[in-house]
């Protein structure tokens, strides 16, 4: 019996949000929230991106990126959100449409 293994490593980071960036006074209305493996965190401080910002679907998605050799953080999720796509979730399963 033969085996065939691919592995990837994904890694993903974006600074958090600073209250005068979405022009607040105070830290209590975010422009957007805080979403990390599919999770939205109200109230949190959000974490600046284009897209919603999770960092963990998209070292994930990186990940898959890996394996596949087709990068979807970069060209393909930024038409994406030229397009409104911007939840997280749906790179990751455009990067899984490629496995």
């Amino acid at each position: 019996m033969q085996y065939e293994y691919a592995n990837g490593i994904g890694q993903d980071s974006h600074r958090f949000m600073q209250p005068v960036e979405a022009k607040l006074k105070t830290a209590d209305k975010w422009p957007k929230q805080l979403i990390l493996a599919g999770v939205v965190f109200p109230g949190e401080t959000p974490l600046v991106a284009n897209s919603d910002g999770d960092a963990v679907l998209h070292a994930l998605t990186n990940a898959i990126s890996g394996v596949t050799g087709i990068n979807i953080l970069g060209t393909i999720a930024d038409q994406m959100c030229k397009d409104g796509i911007t939840d997280s979730s749906a790179y990751l399963a455009k990067a899984l449409s490629f496995s």
